[in-house]
């Protein structure tokens, strides 16, 4: 099996169930409830089993439903919406090229496979007002960009799916596996910096200062590791293979989650609809 494709399988999972919940407590919070009974009509009509799991995702789906035609009569007839194009890219230096690429030949969505880092808001979004963009930055610049221009904005909470591993073998046996320690960055542009300051700084306090894996608070320290220890193929592979106390070349993993990257937002129209 591959342990980054289970690992984002349980990361996405748990955003879900996060997500439901979140959902539960805003339609609770408007007097927006589904009945025990509108679940099971609504299992029993799709011949799904009575399980737990079905009646979750059924009361999540119902919700949503009932949250819509809420927002839907509350809504005017016509308000002003924008059609934009969207990506989340890992620097501002990856952002000033694609930037480039845009502007040399006006082709948004061929740059996504190569550059985007965030699957669940890229390409086309369609027409939206405001409120219903993405979040609030995305929305700001969507109304304030003239048609036909596109920008690149910085925000420091993005989640993106990719990271960058530097990682150091400080010992090895052959019973225990390998004892490491890594640094996971957001960017190839934080390696580079990481990488140059490594030749005169020590190991753990910049894991302490840059590293966005949870073994930041002890200068990260892995411990003892086996093959699989930490869910991902590519660090396996590297790590396995390192040489004592040698750090590695960046090791790219879209197995993991980094926070902080740029939006590229092109707005191709506004209007009111």
């Amino acid at each position: 099996y591959d342990p980054g494709q289970i690992n984002y399988m349980v990361g996405f999972a748990a955003s879900q169930i996060v997500q439901n919940e979140l959902i539960r407590q805003g339609a609770n919070s408007l007097g927006i409830y589904v009945t025990d009974h509108e679940v099971k009509e609504t299992v029993k009509e799709n011949n799904l089993p009575d399980k737990k799991v079905y009646q979750d995702i059924i009361r999540a789906s119902l919700l949503k439903e009932k949250l819509l035609e809420y927002f839907e009569i509350l809504l005017p007839d016509t308000m002003e919406q924008a059609h934009i194009q969207a990506m989340l890219v890992e620097s501002i230096q990856v952002a000033n090229e694609v930037l480039a690429k845009i502007e040399s030949s006006g082709d948004f969505t061929s740059l996504l496979g190569e550059y985007s880092c965030q699957p669940q808001i890229q390409g086309d979004l369609g027409w939206l007002p405001q409120e219903l963009m993405p979040n609030t930055l995305i929305g700001e610049a969507a109304f304030s960009l003239e048609p036909g221009k596109v920008d690149k904005i910085y925000d420091k909470t993005a989640s993106k799916d990719i990271g960058y591993w530097l990682i150091e073998v400080t010992d090895k046996d052959d019973e225990k596996g390998i004892n490491a320690r890594a640094i996971l960055l957001g960017s190839m542009e934080e390696v580079d910096e990481v990488k140059t300051r490594l030749a005169s700084e020590n190991f753990t306090a910049l894991a302490e200062e840059y590293s966005q894996h949870e073994s930041k608070a002890k200068g990260g320290e892995l411990g003892w590791l086996k093959q699989g220890d930490m869910n991902s193929g590519v660090f396996d592979e590297v790590a396995f293979s390192l040489p004592l106390n040698e750090v590695s070349d960046p090791v790219q993993d879209k197995s993991v989650q980094t926070t902080g990257g740029y939006w590229i937002i092109k707005v191709i129209a506004r209007e009111d609809r």
